[in-house]
């Protein structure tokens, strides 16, 4: 089904979604979009913030990763903590001589 609706750029640069495609849609004041021109067209595709279950999984992703890494390089849960350990002070030192 295909929708036609009109609209117009304001002197500002803005353009009003028409209140039908918000509902529609289920856009709402502050959604976010990416733009991308093509061909003489205007697409207009809502920035999906993503769902806890998505970062987690992302997260839980990134840290096997990370092991993975670790373990190729031969580093121990030792070096790990030594690294964290001499980073901590570095920063600490940092900040006292400020």
């Amino acid at each position: 089904m295909t929708n036609v609706m009109t609209t117009k750029l304001s002197s500002k640069g803005q353009v009003v979604l028409p209140e039908t495609l918000r509902q529609m849609y289920g856009w709402q004041s502050g959604t976010s979009f990416t733009i991308l021109a093509y061909k003489g067209a205007v697409i207009m595709q809502p920035i999906k913030p993503p769902t806890e279950a998505e970062l987690a999984a992302k997260f839980d992703e990134a840290c096997a990763e990370s092991r993975r890494l670790a373990k190729e390089a031969g580093m121990t849960p030792a070096d790990i903590s030594n690294a964290i350990s001499e980073v901590r002070s570095a920063r600490r030192s940092r900040r006292s001589r400020r």
